[in-house]
């Protein structure tokens, strides 16, 4: 190893396993550990990782330095200025990292938000259902604080989605038939206690795709043919 990997090694370790311990604390699993430092790896491989930078290190440095910073303003402010601080850098991909972690206790609400954009405004149609109405309501106030906090998913959210129980359902529903290999990363599934049994669920997100799908078709087609 040369002088410049002895200095830039275990500089390159202490940043990444601080920000993974700010994003995720001591409740790392080995497949999320593993995802993050290959993301790393890659930015710097000329650098050996392996033997600082591990996952163990940052469980016993979370537990020993950090217990309750991970709810605390400190974190908040320690990764907005990381966050910035890595634009432009060799280790710009921890961005990603901080960015997962922001959406970390989201997905219910942003499963929603997405599905309305990705199926064009299509799953606004069943929203006016009477019997959505607060639901509606719950989702959309929780959608102003993220948009007004997004550092809010850092932590427990402060509207769960079995407030819009039927709606995360849908935004879910959808979003496993259109991005199944995205949706299957994340956890949560059915939300309980919605008004909608899950065939009803099911049977309204394939009305969606399939209509999606085949507008997208056709403009593909328009442009197929304006192009020929």
């Amino acid at each position: 190893m040369d002088d410049a990997s002895c200095h830039q090694t275990p500089l390159v370790a202490a940043i990444a396993g601080v920000i993974f311990a700010f994003t995720k604390g001591d409740e790392i699993t080995e497949r999320w550990f593993q995802k993050r430092f290959d993301l790393v790896s890659r930015s710097v491989p000329q650098l050996d990782l392996n033997a600082l930078l591990t996952r163990e290190a940052v469980i016993v440095f979370a537990r020993r330095y950090m217990q309750g910073a991970s709810r605390n303003l400190f974190a908040y402010k320690f990764l907005s200025f990381a966050y910035s601080a890595l634009e432009g850098s060799p280790l710009q991909s921890l961005q990603w990292v901080v960015e997962q972690a922001t959406v970390s206790h989201c997905s219910h609400a942003l499963f929603v938000c997405t599905a309305i954009y990705t199926t064009e405004s299509r799953m606004t149609l069943h929203l006016c259902d009477p019997a959505l109405t607060e639901q509606v309501k719950e989702w959309a106030k929780i959608v102003l604080l993220m948009v007004n906090n997004p550092w809010l998913g850092l932590e427990q959210l402060p509207i769960a989605a079995s407030r819009y129980p039927d709606l995360a359902n849908l935004g879910y529903a959808i979003m496993a038939m259109l991005e199944p290999q995205t949706v299957a990363q994340y956890a949560g599934r059915i939300v309980k206690g919605g008004c909608y049994p899950n065939p009803k669920i099911q049977a309204i997100a394939t009305a969606i795709v399939e209509a999606t799908r085949e507008s997208l078709e056709r403009g593909a087609s328009v442009d197929i043919f304006l192009n020929a």
